[in-house]
């Protein structure tokens, strides 16, 4: 299963995979992946800020399900 969720470790963004284009130009030394948001959140604690575009992706997606 491929990892859904990465933390820019420079700036403390956290990305869902695939939704905004962050998560395909940030360099792999500021990365770390996540099967879940919850891990994430674990280890990062307040550190980490949900990514806006992310959200509203997840939002957009969320509501074409509908």
């Amino acid at each position: 299963m491929s990892k859904k969720y990465m933390i820019n470790t420079g700036t403390g963004a956290l990305h869902i995979v695939g939704f905004c284009s962050h998560t395909t130009k940030t360099r792999p030394v500021h990365i770390k992946y996540f099967d879940t948001e919850e891990e994430a959140y674990l280890e990062f604690g307040r550190k980490v800020s949900p990514c806006d575009l992310c959200q509203r992706e997840k939002e957009k997606r969320m509501e074409d399900r509908k």
